[in-house]
């Protein structure tokens, strides 16, 4: 299993910095963020960007852009930036995001609104033999497992995937669920330990949680990318890291 880094943990540090940070904590991956790092449209910042990070030996999984499904009106030009800078980057996945509107809340032509224009997302990164990964998340069509499940099979592209990550407003038992409908199209995992009203906690504290989610998910070779560490701080994430390595990771290897 690969550990990995998401970019905006760190909005605050230059790309440079970011990459200095993970060769120095032995981080394999990297999920480049679209809104500060690496803005869509800026290819020349793109290539670089890439190139730099696999010449220090990181590997770019994913691009996490800012991309929201039924929100462009001119949505296949928005999305043909966002792919080309993809493509740029040379990685494999493009992390969107399911609309702005909570599963709950949801009517059904809205739902397929979206559908449509996911599916043909899909065609047009599968052109350029990328994959299209949906941000697990509160409030968007992808907040529940029901829901995201729904929202992929009825789409049914092959170059289609799920993100997850720990949703704080719910048990711990209620996320082992969702995994275990879920595992089949995870393809990253975004790793941190909240507790609820997203209070951020070390992630030695959320351990044993984390070892119930990485043995539902054993089979998968899927990184594990920390995100968003208490304080926003690099000696916190320096022992996040340790931790995600030495005492989740390696027990599954």
């Amino acid at each position: 299993m690969k550990s990995g880094l998401v970019s905006v943990t760190f909005r605050g540090k230059n790309t440079d910095e970011i990459i200095a940070l993970c060769k120095k904590n032995a981080v394999d991956v990297i999920e480049w963020g679209g809104d500060v790092h690496v803005p869509s449209g800026d290819y020349e910042n793109a290539e670089k960007v890439g190139r730099q990070t696999r010449e220090n030996g990181i590997e770019v999984f994913s691009y996490g852009s800012y991309y929201r499904l039924g929100e462009q009106k001119e949505w296949k030009e928005e999305f043909k930036k966002v792919l080309k800078t993809a493509a740029c980057l040379q990685c494999n996945y493009i992390r969107i995001w399911a609309g702005t509107v909570s599963s709950r809340n949801a009517e059904n032509a809205y739902f397929q609104r979206l559908e449509e224009e996911l599916k043909q997302v899909c065609k047009m990164a599968a052109e350029k033999k990328m994959n299209i990964a949906l941000e697990y998340h509160r409030n968007t069509l992808t907040e529940d497992w029901q829901s995201a499940l729904r929202l992929i099979k009825e789409t049914a592209e092959p170059n289609l995937f799920l993100y997850w990550q720990p949703n704080p407003d719910i048990s711990h038992e209620e996320r082992m669920n969702e995994l275990c409908h879920l595992k089949e199209i995870i393809c990253n995992v975004h790793t941190f330990f909240w507790e609820k009203g997203n209070i951020r906690k070390p992630l030695e504290d959320g351990v044993n949680y984390w070892k119930d989610y990485t043995h539902i998910l054993k089979e998968k070779d899927i990184p594990y990318m920390l995100e968003f560490v208490k304080d926003d701080e690099e000696k916190q994430f320096e022992e996040d890291m340790k931790v995600l390595q030495h005492q989740i990771l390696r027990r599954i290897q």
